[in-house]
């Protein structure tokens, strides 16, 4: 597997990344009437453009390939607490999930921060009817905080994961009690 930056001919698999992906953490754990199952990844894609056209200068955006398809990626820039890193966004395809991709690319751009901006602590925000929030946990993130928000017209929550010793991440997990 590589990483590489991704660049705007990357928008077309991070769109089929982002729906599918998102589909199948979602559905089972939203009402079905609430999600809109007519989001296209040719329209996630399109997003995928703009975003990264308006990259700010403190945020980047990596893929992850395996044999040359991009299988996942992460977005990632500075919280706007001092020293503090964020991922944006952090999705692997459905198929390939489960095979420390995610946390491969988690650690890279962790690498990545501390590289630009010497950060001390991550922060990740994770809708919490989303599987995925025990992904997190199972890597030593802490709840830090929750805030409203909404899964299409699903109204619900984002669960602010964080971790302020950073070696955890890197190690695979939580540190043993």
């Amino acid at each position: 597997m590589d990483i590489r930056s991704a660049t705007l001919d990357d928008c077309d698999a991070l769109g089929l990344i982002t729906v599918s992906a998102s589909l199948r953490a979602f559905i089972g754990h939203v009402p079905e009437e609430s999600l809109d199952l007519g989001w296209r990844p040719q329209d996630s894609a399109a997003g995928w453009r703009t975003t990264m056209q308006a990259l700010r200068g403190d945020e980047f955006m990596c893929v992850a390939e395996v044999d040359d398809s991009v299988v996942g990626f992460v977005w990632a820039g500075m919280a706007q607490t001092e020293r503090t890193g964020e991922i944006k966004g952090l999705y692997v395809r459905p198929t390939r999930q489960h095979e420390g991709i995610g946390r491969l690319l988690l650690v890279h751009a962790v690498d990545q921060l501390e590289q630009r901006a010497a950060i001390e602590s991550l922060l990740v925000g994770c809708i919490g009817v989303n599987p995925s929030c025990g992904f997190y946990r199972h890597l030593g993130g802490v709840e830090a905080f929750r805030r409203p928000n909404a899964v299409d017209r699903f109204p619900t929550e984002e669960i602010f994961f964080s971790w302020s010793d950073l070696s955890q991440l890197r190690s695979g997990g939580a540190a043993s009690s």
